[in-house]
């Protein structure tokens, strides 16, 4: 698998395809909340339904970053419920339900984005000081590095954004 750093294609891959499913969006929102929330809308902007919920002790999450699965019955996020800034990736029903953290508490981990045939999902989570391309199986399984930023000495100051290529045999990043 190659990585390619280019901020263009992150763009637009990051959009193509995953904003629509079923005539439904999902954003991100602060309004009406204690943190920030997933929503889930009808393209025309009625019909919405707040799908991040958090019943937890003290901080309220922030829940970013969601992104659809190819076919579009699933979301992967990013939320800080164990902290301010301290993100997980999260998978989910498209209703919410269900949530799953499928990287590991300890990690610190950001940007979800699914594979193109929905089987993995790729991000980015620092590693020993440096932050890193990760891809893992969607349900949390085979977690692999497979940026060399440390190695190379080039150490970014915050998370790159993958993104996949339609085949699924390279990821782009800025």
């Amino acid at each position: 698998m190659r990585i390619i750093p280019s901020l263009f294609l992150v763009a637009l891959l990051s959009v193509s395809g995953r904003l629509a499913a079923q005539d439904q969006i999902i954003y991100v929102t602060g309004e009406g909340s204690r943190g920030r929330d997933l929503i889930l809308s009808s393209s025309d902007g009625n019909d919405k339904t707040r799908i991040s919920q958090w019943d937890g002790p003290g901080h309220y999450p922030h829940f970013n970053w969601p992104s659809w699965s190819p076919a579009a019955d699933r979301l992967a996020f990013m939320a800080d419920v164990d902290g301010h800034d301290r993100y997980s990736i999260w998978t989910s029903t498209r209703n919410g339900e269900a949530s799953v953290r499928v990287t590991p508490k300890s990690t610190e981990a950001l940007y979800p984005a699914w594979s193109p045939d929905g089987s993995q999902i790729a991000f980015t989570a620092r590693s020993q000081g440096t932050w890193e391309i990760f891809v893992m199986d969607a349900d949390g399984g085979r977690l692999t590095r497979i940026s060399k930023h440390r190695e190379g000495g080039f150490k970014p100051q915050w998370g790159g954004f993958p993104a996949w290529s339609p085949d699924g045999l390279e990821i782009y990043h800025h």
